[in-house]
This record gives structure tokens, sequence and C-alpha cells, in this order.
């Protein structure tokens, strides 16, 4: 029953912090000042999507166990989470890599008088203003967490009184009795 309970939460964590990845967010420089382009959308390859995996781990030395939250090979979920301070260039492979796979790119790469900007110059000008202004995380991670909250409360009490409703039919209840 416990192990269950455990999983339904593990779950609905999970859900949760891939409906905080789905979300379209403003872009935002680190000091909070939004940029005016607009929303994009959230998801540009969806490794970090796929890759959410919460699941519950045991220490021998505790007796609760811990939630663990894992984005296997998608270790940037960090920036995403957190953003970036300016002051330094992000990684060039990264950012290409971001580039290419992100949607609605298409409005961005034509310049002025129609003509196309070279992926490599936009790679640097994206560097440049991650450098100079840094950008503000999403924070997806708490928000999801918050917004799990209640939903583990109920299924929590709902799994706790049946547990309970268990106990009473199959007269598994105790009292210590006074010596």
């Amino acid at each position: 029953m416990e192990e269950r309970i455990l999983n339904q939460i593990a779950d609905t964590v999970k859900k949760s912090i891939q409906a905080e990845l789905k979300i379209p967010r403003r872009s935002k420089s680190y000091d909070g000042s939004v940029n005016k382009r607009g929303t994009s959308a959230p998801i540009s390859s969806g490794n970090l999507y796929k890759s959410v995996n919460v699941f519950w781990e045991n220490d021998f030395d505790d007796p609760f166990p811990t939630l663990i939250i894992d984005f296997g090979n998608a270790d940037y979920w960090y920036w995403v989470n957190y953003g970036r301070r300016p002051g330094r260039y992000p990684p060039l492979k990264a950012i290409d890599k971001w580039v290419t796979q992100k949607k609605g790119f298409a409005q961005i790469i034509r310049g002025p008088g129609g003509r196309f900007t070279k992926r490599k110059s936009l790679v640097f000008l994206i560097r440049r203003s991650i450098a100079t202004l840094g950008y503000r995380g999403t924070f997806f991670i708490e928000n999801a967490l918050e917004k799990s909250k209640n939903k583990v409360l109920e299924e929590i009490g709902e799994a706790a009184a049946l547990y309970i409703d268990k106990i009473i039919s199959q007269g598994l209840v105790f009292t210590q009795s006074e010596n």
C-alpha cells in the first residue's frame, strides 16, 4: 500500500513538472526585464520534457525515502530552472544546438531587408545577449512542486482512508491493554 502511494506521488510530481515545461513564457533578462518579442514555444527538442524521471530512493540510515527528480542527460535543466547571471558567454555548442532545434526562429533569422542571417551570426548574437543580460529562470521545479502539493494531499487522504477501512474490516486494529 505504501509503495503504491509513493508511486502515485512521484507520478503526480512528474506530470506537474512536465506541465510546467509546456507553459509558454516571455523571455526575461536576469534582472526581470521582459523581452519585447513575446512568448516562444517552450519546448525545442523535447529532451528535457521526455527525460523527467521522478522516483523514491531509500537510504539505510534514514527511515524516510527521498524524492529524486532526475533529468537524465538533459543536464541543462539547472539553467532552465534557475536562469543565468550576466557576465560570461554560454557554451557555443549548447546554443548552436538549441538554435537548430528551437521552433519559431524563422522570423528572427531574416535580418533587415529580408536577408537571411547566418546561423553562426545568430548564435553569436544570442550568446552575447546572454553574456550581457543573462536570463531569468522559469523555476519550473518549484512551481510544479507547489502546484502538485494539493493533489498529493488529496491522493494521500483518499489512500489513507482506504487503508484505514481495510484495517478495520480485517480486524487488524489492536489496542494496548494496561497491566
